[in-house]
């Protein structure tokens, strides 16, 4: 009896540890969850870091340029430092920063500046004691070459064709959020503007030309006044677009524009080149 109760004795320790292991087995199998971490200072991998912050920069391969490294300084500068011919540069590009607060230099020239291009920018040279800087900007973006030298003009016009850049400016993920606030504010205009068939409303936020799906053509607030409002507003385009109609707000397929309503009956809206969103189409 005594060995029979040592035996089961033994048995229950033996299970208790084989659950034991099984536990740990499959705790260990379980998948880790991986996380990126975003520098926002520091060395980052390459130039696709810098498209968070609105921009693509780079410089070519060259035997002339040696000591390539990439990094992020004050969160919103993307900075390129290498070596050409033996001189030490930066290329710097920003959506805030510009000029000389982006080379991070003091404007020490005796306002000896030229007026030049760069890849089609208008771009400014200035001589510093020491060094030399090139200003230029696109649309959204500031650029900057700074040579720690006072090179000439010779050395700083064989740089720049090695460098390239592309505004990503768009793709900045607090301006999406923007964009996406202000196109869902002026869907909501819309539809209280056809929701109460006001003319004068939609005077006020369509874009001119315009020609409506049902045929009319409208080039002016004069003829839009003209036309009958039952013809603008009609029943199958105010269902379409009702109260709920913000919630199927969305783009359109080729992104250029933002779209509320059905398939068939719809209005179409874009910011235009004023900075102001506007009414494009009327599907009505």
């Amino acid at each position: 009896m005594q060995k029979f109760r040592k035996w089961i004795y033994s048995l229950c320790i033996l299970t208790g540890l084989l659950a034991v292991c099984t536990a740990c087995g499959k705790a260990d199998s379980q998948p880790k969850e991986e996380t990126t971490e975003v520098v926002t200072d520091g060395p980052v991998s390459g130039p696709e870091d810098f498209k968070r912050l609105g921009m693509l920069i780079d410089v070519a391969s060259s035997n002339m340029v040696k000591d390539v490294s990439y990094e992020i300084k004050n969160k919103e500068i993307a900075c390129i430092k290498f070596v050409y011919n033996g001189i030490d540069c930066q290329f710097l590009a920003s959506a805030v920063y510009s000029d000389f607060d982006l080379a991070g230099v003091t404007n020490t020239g005796t306002g000896d500046m030229l007026v030049s291009g760069v890849q089609g920018y208008n771009a400014t040279y200035y001589k510093l004691n020491p060094g030399r800087v090139v200003f230029w900007s696109d649309t959204n973006i500031h650029y900057c070459l700074y040579i720690y030298v006072t090179a000439e003009d010779s050395v700083v016009d064989s740089i720049l064709p090695l460098l390239s850049f592309e505004d990503h400016y768009d793709e900045r993920e607090d301006v999406i959020e923007n964009a996406e606030a202000e196109s869902k504010a002026f869907a909501q205009q819309i539809i209280t503007v056809f929701q109460n068939k006001d003319v004068n409303g939609l005077s006020e936020i369509l874009n001119y030309p315009q020609e409506l799906g049902s045929g009319e053509s409208i080039a002016n607030i004069d003829e839009l006044m003209a036309i009958p409002a039952d013809q603008i507003f009609t029943d199958k385009l105010l269902e379409a677009v009702g109260t709920d109609a913000i919630d199927n707000l969305r783009k359109s397929r080729d992104g250029d524009a933002w779209l509320i309503g059905s398939a068939s009956k719809n209005i179409y809206f874009r910011m235009t080149s004023d900075g102001v969103y506007k009414i494009v189409k009327i599907n009505n």
